[in-house]
């Protein structure tokens, strides 16, 4: 139920093989990596509950909010991640495969990194124009809406938690103004392509919300969190190379529906 906040001109906080977070509150402002667990191939990066607050500053000039050198595994708890703005880095990436069993997931950067299966659905928005750091996103689904204004600025966003469900029909807008989405796939490195060796790690398949703590409640950031106006090697609005990607601009859509397990959408442009 503890608070821990850390303030840091490079990695936020390192360790040399696992990292296991179970409750309380860490808040992490950091000028490169917020989290780096960095053992290759062996390093497990778990949260099983609690509230995670990452925002990568952009003091390096680079920085992923979680970077596992072996797995990242996501039970449950409530982890917001904001990669640096100005480099082609992720809100979570990991080496060995990243797995979404519960809670609430938002992450954001100007990469993707691959996702293993998952427990969870999630869906990742790659976005055509840089989104600000004041400019709010909006997934609706019906009557219910899920505001998603974050502390940096990115191109890639990726939402998981209880309201992005299977068979779920939804409209994405960037303030008042309603999007279209084309539903991506292709060497993309995203939902449907394995790695070679991202199964569960033995032993971090599941995880328990500690006595008390329920996830889905977004705690008050500190101060420093609160935005990003930073500009770097980046060309202003400039989006990243999205690959090896297929989609057809004609079959662009205003309503999507999410499908079981990961689904990605190119978001082409401002509905008229």
């Amino acid at each position: 139920t503890g608070r821990l906040s850390i303030y840091a001109e490079n990695e936020g906080l390192d360790t040399e093989l696992h990292l296991t977070l179970n409750g309380g509150t860490v808040n992490i402002v950091s000028g490169n990596d917020g989290i780096n667990t960095n053992e290759d191939n062996v390093s497990v990066t778990t949260v099983n509950g609690g509230f995670l607050n990452i925002r990568v500053d952009g003091q390096t000039g680079e920085g992923d909010g979680i970077d596992s050198n072996g797995w990242l595994v996501i039970n449950g708890g409530v982890v917001h991640a904001a990669a640096c703005s100005d480099s082609m880095d992720a809100g979570i990436d990991s080496d060995k495969g990243i797995h979404v069993n519960g809670g609430t997931v938002i992450a954001t950067g100007n990469m993707f990194d691959h996702i293993s299966e998952s427990e969870q659905d999630y869906v990742v928005f790659a976005f055509q124009d840089m989104v600000k750091a004041d400019e709010k996103i909006t997934l609706k689904k019906g009557e219910e809406e899920l505001f998603l204004t974050m502390v940096n600025e990115y191109t890639y966003l990726i939402v998981s938690n209880e309201f992005v469900t299977e068979g779920g029909t939804y409209t994405l807008w960037k303030d008042d103004e309603q999007l279209s989405v084309v539903e991506m796939s292709g060497n993309m490195g995203g939902p449907g392509m394995m790695k070679p060796d991202d199964k569960m790690p033995e032993g971090f398949e599941t995880g328990e919300m500690p006595e008390g703590m329920e996830p889905g409640e977004r705690p008050e950031m500190p101060e420093g969190m609160e935005g990003n106006q930073r500009r770097g090697e980046m060309e202003e609005g400039k989006r990243p190379d999205r690959g090896n990607s297929q989609m057809n601009i004609e079959e662009a859509m205003t309503e999507f529906v999410i499908k079981d397990g990961g689904n990605m959408f190119m978001v082409m442009s401002v509905s008229k």
